[in-house]
């Protein structure tokens, strides 16, 4: 059972709660306003973060356009190179094909003039060997001739060598006029075979000068469609360059707009930081002195002849005036661009 002072400082505290109960009333309208204050700025600065979203995605896509426009100048590039390519090796190829078919021809026409001068040598071969054969028939005919006449002076103990040494002359005889016929239907082959080779010559030259001609208008004709190519292109060259060009101006300008915004906005930041700081001071400092007036208003009366007795009830923690952070919200990464450094604002060129 508690005794009659302990109640008595029951009652006494009982006493004194109201008047806690305003401080925390106080405390809490407080808290609600700092809490309303700091939703604000954070919705300004969620504010500052979209417009500066806003900024960089105009930003990425002046870059991606640079981006497209530096691939087209590429490709072009790339096409010009391949149809110069083209053009030189058609020009080397037909100059190789022109230089070939000229050295076939003057082949074709060597070899003719080889196989021309080939026939008339055996042309002449065959004739000095008819007159050849000629002279031996000749001479065999007067040795035929002088042996009848010694055969009718001969004992006719040699009539039977005799018989054999004509049949020997006409199977002689024979082969000389068979081999006279023969070289005659040779020489008249080769004449007919030098005059189809002759013919075939001229037809080889008429077919030569007519393919050169054609390859020659279809050269001409090529690279007239070549130059015309290289010619619409370089325009299209010449019109991405200067795209290029305002694309890495106006990009240059956002970049300094967006530093010029990020410092002013860290200053606003310090300042803002410095404000909080101190109003903060000044809240802990008017809290104290009105905690310190409640107590003195509240101090109970103490017996000095009796020590004070414990608490039945725990005193309450002494409050700690925290501050709460705003949570800074986050910005998302904008995605990587694969474009290439710009370059700095001295090295752009200034289009006139």
């Amino acid at each position: 059972k508690p005794s009659e002072e302990q109640l008595k400082q029951f009652t006494k505290r009982r006493g004194e709660k109201p008047q806690i109960d305003q401080v925390d009333s106080k405390r809490k309208t407080r808290i609600e306003a700092e809490t309303a204050v700091k939703n604000a700025m954070r919705e300004l600065e969620e504010a500052r973060v979209r417009e500066e979203l806003s900024a960089r995605e105009e930003l990425e896509a002046h870059k991606l356009t640079l981006e497209k426009a530096k691939k087209g100048m590429a490709r072009n590039n790339e096409e010009m190179e391949k149809i110069k390519q083209a053009d030189r090796s058609k020009h080397e190829k037909n100059e190789a094909a022109l230089a070939k078919l000229k050295q076939e021809h003057e082949h074709g026409e060597e070899l003719i003039r080889h196989t021309i001068r080939a026939k008339k040598a055996a042309h002449l071969d065959d004739e000095d060997r008819v007159h050849e054969l000629d002279g031996d028939l000749h001479r065999l005919h007067e040795k035929e001739t002088e042996r009848i006449c010694r055969k009718e002076e001969e004992d006719r103990r040699r009539e039977e060598e005799s018989r054999a040494a004509h049949e020997r002359y006409l199977k002689r005889v024979k082969a000389d006029e068979d081999d006279i016929a023969q070289g005659k239907e040779e020489m008249e082959k080769l004449k007919r075979e030098e005059s189809a080779l002759k013919e075939e010559l001229d037809e080889k030259e008429r077919t030569f000068q007519e393919k050169a001609r054609a390859i020659k208008f279809d050269d001409d004709d090529e690279h007239s469609l070549h130059e015309h190519e290289l010619d619409v292109l370089q325009k299209s060259n010449d019109k991405l360059e200067g795209q290029v060009t305002i694309e890495e101006e106006e990009i240059n300008n956002l970049s300094a707009k967006l530093d010029a915004r990020r410092i002013t906005q860290a200053d606003e930041k310090k300042s803002d930081r410095r404000q909080a700081a101190a109003e903060h001071e000044a809240e802990l400092m008017k809290e104290s002195l009105e905690t310190e007036e409640t107590v003195k208003i509240a101090k109970p009366v103490i017996d000095r002849d009796q020590p004070p007795s414990p608490d039945l009830e725990p005193s309450l923690p002494k409050y700690e005036k925290v501050e709460p952070t705003t949570p800074k919200p986050e910005i998302p990464d904008l995605p990587v661009s694969t474009a290439p450094d710009l370059p700095k604002p001295s090295e752009v060129k200034t289009v006139v």
